[in-house]
């Protein structure tokens, strides 16, 4: 059924419009187009995500301008993380809401961040839950937003290549921050100090050996979408990453 809706989109295709479709296909890697001038050797990804491989479309794409339909928070975020890397100027998200369109600059958000932190928001996202990552009880993306601002520096090293030990300390920092406790202090000794005062176990932070975890799938989950404007991204071994 998959690959008839993928074929018929691309035959019954408007005149004035031009379709490409990268599923559907009994090769994942397979991308079709119903303009025959398109280079599909380009767009041929090894992507499990569909969000990722909307970013390879925008990085490669010569539009001068580019309008993503999307109602997913992930592709916001890849959108406004990989902005530098597509070569239009515009680029907006479309959000159908009931009967309402939406239409969010992609453009204008980006010019409001500097560098490190659209360099840093994909790893900001992973590690404060998304799709797949999990998040912290009690924590939210607006809660810790102004932790991210001040100390995304923290955050440099998730999502790049194999997860080091400095990695794990930057984000065993960052985490803690989450909890306002002072600089220097270890995630475990954040947990004994805040056990006296929380009125709920849900809002102690993690143990050590239960961050590991959490922070193995959020830096597999960030490499999968730092990567996202790359073709055939390397990625770390799935069996270490939590």
């Amino acid at each position: 059924m998959v690959a008839f809706l993928s074929q018929q989109l691309i035959l019954q295709a408007p005149s004035n419009k031009i379709i490409v479709v990268s599923d559907g296909f009994s090769n994942q890697e397979q991308v079709e187009s119903s303009n025959p001038d398109i280079v599909k050797e380009n767009l041929e990804p090894r992507h499990e995500e569909a969000n990722t491989r909307i970013i390879l479309h925008c990085v490669r794409s010569r539009a001068s301008s580019i309008v993503v339909a999307a109602r997913d928070t992930d592709v916001l975020v890849l959108l406004l993380a990989h902005f530098n890397k597509i070569p239009c100027s515009k680029v907006w998200t479309k959000y159908r809401i009931s009967k309402n369109r939406k239409y969010i600059p992609i453009h204008t958000i980006a010019a409001q961040l500097d560098n490190s932190m659209l360099s840093t928001l994909t790893a900001f996202h992973a590690l404060t839950g998304s799709d797949n990552p999990s998040f912290l009880a009690g924590h939210t993306k607006k809660s810790d937003w102004n932790v991210f601002m001040e100390h995304q520096n923290l955050l440099q090293l998730l999502g790049k290549g194999d997860i080091c030990e400095k990695a794990v300390h930057d984000i065993d920092e960052f985490i803690c921050r989450f909890y306002k406790c002072d600089v220097g202090t270890s995630i475990d000794r954040a947990c004994s100090i805040l056990f006296g005062r929380a009125h709920a176990l849900e809002a102690l932070p993690p143990r050590s050996d239960v961050l590991s975890f959490y922070i193995n799938r959020a830096h597999y989950q960030a490499s999968i979408w730092q990567q996202a404007d790359m073709q055939y991204p390397m990625l770390p071994h799935l069996e270490m990453m939590g």
